[in-house]
């Protein structure tokens, strides 16, 4: 765990990525797309070569997946709950149901994912907030995406705990924000290390009245690190990301991170742990700080199965967590 206090080197380590939105997504977008093109051009439908990858984030819970022949399509589902006080006097509750599509061309992997939502209490969904999508994991979701209240304060447009965003037995759903990603894996760079460097957008298409959304757009930027072992599968995330200001709320930009090991229980099936970090979304409110198990199983080379539990440690993080994916590669 992150001691306190000690926020200032943690923020130090992204100075060169202290740009405008724009400039990011329009520099990282663009090369990360016409990389992807590039390569499904030259791509041979007889390389059925497949490539070991590490988790970026253990809330979306993806241990050391196999990231499928070049040219490929994976298609999944799942379910996530997640129920915190998140600063205010009664729980907020978030259930989604995420449609998650991956192609993998060569040493890219581009994905995109839609989910169902429904919220329930005082708290605003955001979206993801943190680590996700990175390493050929198919992951959907980072960190969880709540506003956590600000107690006795109302100032920057934020909400509080004496001043809820909406009636607390308020329940609301519809289709949550589409988030788009993609990531290039640079393979072995820092000795057996494998890198792979990933760029995601999140598109407002959340109803921002329901409170399921900040009807902005937001960008993230990523390194992923991961040793694919024999037995244990360490890995790590660095990553920033850039918020755009809603109506209600003065978002904040900031750094996020993960740390954690996987483990082979068989050929076919893994479990791991990981502690994620982010900073705070609004002013004055708490970094996030969670812990999460998982188990990942391949019933064949185009099934899997990932089951997780996390808990958070501070008010913007949910006090409790589960979820599940189910995947097929075509």
């Amino acid at each position: 765990m992150f001691p306190a206090g000690r926020a200032d080197w943690r923020t130090a380590i992204f100075p060169l990525l202290m740009i405008s939105p724009r400039t990011f997504i329009a520099f990282a977008g663009g090369i990360t797309f016409a990389g992807a093109l590039l390569a499904q051009t030259t791509a041979t439908s007889e390389n059925n070569n497949t490539t070991e990858a590490a988790p970026s984030s253990v809330e979306s819970a993806a241990p050391a997946e196999v990231v499928g022949p070049v040219n490929s399509m994976q298609v999944g589902t799942g379910f996530d709950y997640s129920r915190g006080s998140y600063g205010f006097a009664e729980d907020t509750e978030v259930f989604s149901v995420p449609l998650l599509l991956t192609y993998n061309v060569e040493k890219w992997v581009l994905r995109a994912s839609v989910p169902y939502l429904k919220i329930k209490g005082p708290a605003d969904a955001v979206g993801t907030t943190g680590a996700s999508g990175g390493g050929g994991s198919g992951s959907s979701s980072g960190l969880s995406g709540v506003v956590p209240g600000l107690p006795g304060s109302t100032s920057g447009g934020t909400t509080s705990a004496s001043t809820p965003a909406r009636p607390v037995s308020n329940s609301e759903s519809g289709i949550g924000d589409v988030m788009l990603g993609a990531t290039r894996m640079l393979g072995p760079v820092i000795g057996p290390v494998q890198v792979d460097l990933t760029a995601r957008v999140k598109l407002p298409t959340a109803d921002e009245a329901k409170g399921l959304g900040t009807g902005e757009t937001d960008y993230y930027a990523q390194a992923d690190f991961y040793y694919a072992g024999q037995t244990f599968i360490p890995f790590a995330t660095l990553g920033y990301r850039f918020m755009t200001d809603s109506d209600l709320y003065a978002l904040e930009n900031g750094a996020y991170a993960s740390l954690g090991s996987a483990y082979r229980l068989t050929d076919t099936t893994r479990a791991g742990v990981s502690l994620d970090w982010r900073q705070k979304i609004v002013d004055g409110g708490d970094d996030a700080t969670e812990v999460s198990v998982f188990v990942a199983h391949d019933f064949s080379p185009r099934w899997n199965l990932i089951l997780y539990a996390l808990t958070g440690f501070t008010d913007a993080s949910p006090d409790f967590g589960t979820g599940g994916s189910v995947s097929y590669r075509f």
